[in-house]
């Protein structure tokens, strides 16, 4: 009778010891993958807060002076106006910031437009436009984004 050598495989044992190897790398990978989703939502919050606080200032940049408080909605008709009476989210009366505001997909943007004199925005030579956009992040934070510019009145002369 010929015995063969040791036909190559593994042993009961090796594989036992090796199971529990392997499993702990693949749940180790499984969390990689769970962070990276979790990232990647994160940022994909961010970007539509980004992406309507910009799209509200680009708004009141490129209406004519005129119609800088007058809000428009996606098709372009006027929606609004933007006020200055200390009702939210406006937060005093008579300050002379005007303020609207717009709730979409868990974002909440508040826009302000303010004049760099008192009295009928014709008057008045530059207008600061800021936008803020918040959020709550998957871990519970709330989140704000500003973003902000200087519009000047084309028509202005100075005094």
């Amino acid at each position: 009778m010929i015995w063969r050598a040791r036909e190559q495989g593994f042993t009961l044992v090796e594989l036992m010891v090796a199971l529990p190897i392997l499993a702990m790398a693949l749940l180790g990978v499984l969390a990689m993958f769970q962070w990276s989703l979790r990232g990647t939502e994160h940022g994909a919050s961010a970007l539509r807060a980004v992406a309507l606080a910009e799209s509200k200032l680009e708004q009141k940049r490129t209406v004519s002076w005129a119609h800088i408080l007058e809000d428009r909605g996606e098709d372009g008709a006027i929606g609004g106006s933007m006020r200055d009476d200390g009702i939210e989210p406006d937060l005093a009366a008579g300050d002379g910031i005007y303020s609207a505001q717009l709730d979409r997909d868990g974002i909440h943007v508040v826009w302000t437009v303010q004049f760099d004199r008192s009295g009928p925005p014709a008057t008045a030579g530059l207008a600061t436009i800021t936008a803020r956009a918040h959020y709550v992040s998957l871990s519970g934070q709330l989140r704000q984004i500003v973003l902000g510019t200087i519009r000047a009145n084309p028509s202005y002369v100075g005094e």
